[in-house]
């Protein structure tokens, strides 16, 4: 039986209970452990600004059962993340406001934690995003079939197995374990498409989006073209984005998306 095992943390609680506000920092997939590297463009985000925001991190939301781990949709990690909001708001205090800033892939759970945040009494609607090396947004299948071949780009084919009477989709993890992932999984990234265009589209959320010019997971200038209309900043570095110049650069529109949301 496998088990979901989410982690979700909080950082400077004591400045979000003067505040109500956080940044919600929303990984990538595939990460092979139960929290993102030590050296991701999130965690050097949430590094330079700890002492100013609160932060609540989700983890890698990964499934372990002996030798296979499992990376579960976009719309579960979401889920997992509404929850944990809404239980800080009922401990510690009302959630005044929510950025969020994610990686990759992770735009999809931030337009899912979006969706279930807009018009929730227990939230307040997500003010304002950064997206960092997001996927373009074509049509739900081409998006789907893009980051498909994104994966395999990075870890190779992508082969079909058979565990606990189901099938899934697997290829090897960092640790060399198998990793699923489930047609939820696909699913999500096809339904949470169009979702994600709409989000881009609606004034009320103050977006920003950074593309490194070298990144080869996706192609930089089908993201550009994808995001057409919103704050677009080009840097010289791969989809990590893990140079210093972006890490302060990512920063920098981090504070401002949340200075402009704050007036």
């Amino acid at each position: 039986m496998i088990e979901v095992t989410p982690s979700v943390r909080l950082y400077n609680e004591e400045q979000f209970s003067r505040t109500g506000e956080v940044v919600a920092l929303l990984p990538g997939a595939l990460y092979d452990s139960n929290q993102p590297p030590e050296s991701s463009i999130l965690n050097n985000i949430k590094n330079n600004l700890s002492q100013r925001y609160s932060f609540i991190e989700l983890s890698n939301i990964s499934a372990e059962g002996g030798e296979y781990i499992r990376d579960i949709s976009p719309s579960l990690r979401a889920e997992i993340m509404g929850d944990a909001l809404e239980t800080l708001g009922s401990t510690v205090r009302n959630v005044e406001k929510i950025t969020v800033v994610s990686h990759s892939v992770g735009s999809f759970t931030a337009t899912s934690l979006m969706k279930r945040a807009h018009g929730q009494p227990e939230l307040p609607a997500v003010s304002g995003a950064v997206f960092l090396s997001p996927p373009p947004l074509y049509t739900p299948e081409k998006t789907r079939s893009t980051v498909r071949g994104a994966i395999e780009m990075l870890l190779g084919s992508i082969s079909t197995v058979e565990y606990l009477g189901t099938s899934h989709e697997t290829h090897k993890s960092s640790s060399g374990r198998p990793m699923l992932l489930d047609k939820d999984f696909w699913d999500d990234i096809e339904r949470l498409t169009p979702e994600c265009s709409s989000i881009l589209s609606s004034s009320s959320i103050k977006i920003a989006c950074l593309v490194g010019m070298k990144d080869r997971v996706f192609k930089p200038i089908d993201v550009l073209e994808t995001f057409t209309g919103h704050h677009c900043t080009t840097l010289a570095d791969t989809h990590s984005l893990k140079q210093p110049t972006s890490v302060n650069i990512a920063t920098e529109a981090l504070e401002e998306i949340i200075g402009e949301v704050h007036v």
